[in-house]
């Protein structure tokens, strides 16, 4: 089970040009990777991350951005989860990440 977050594009996160600023791409990352963790789990357990990566890979402009995050293995304690990221409508791919979480 994974999860699929959006978010629209305002001025709050773009920068020069309207391009969505890098944390704002991390932070959607991240939460979608937290909530494919809650489903994975079937519950919400809060978990800690140990490490986060993201991997910007085009100018990420448009109406929106949607996240679409799941988790690739997980264990007795740590969760490895994946998400990516592309603007709409157009679709295109605009960064990749990866986490490891930390279940208590």
């Amino acid at each position: 089970m994974g999860a699929v977050l959006e978010i629209p594009v305002t001025a709050e996160i773009a920068r020069v040009g309207g391009i969505v600023c890098g944390q704002a791409l991390s932070t959607l990352a991240e939460t979608a990777m937290v909530f494919a963790c809650a489903g994975h789990l079937g519950e919400f357990v809060p978990v800690a991350t140990t490490n986060l990566e993201t991997r910007l890979l085009s100018a990420a402009r448009g109406d929106a951005i949607r996240c679409t995050a799941r988790v690739v293995k997980g264990g007795r304690a740590l969760l490895f989860a994946e998400a990516v990221l592309v603007s709409l409508p157009d679709e295109k791919e605009v960064a990749r990440a990866s986490a490891t979480f930390f279940k208590p």
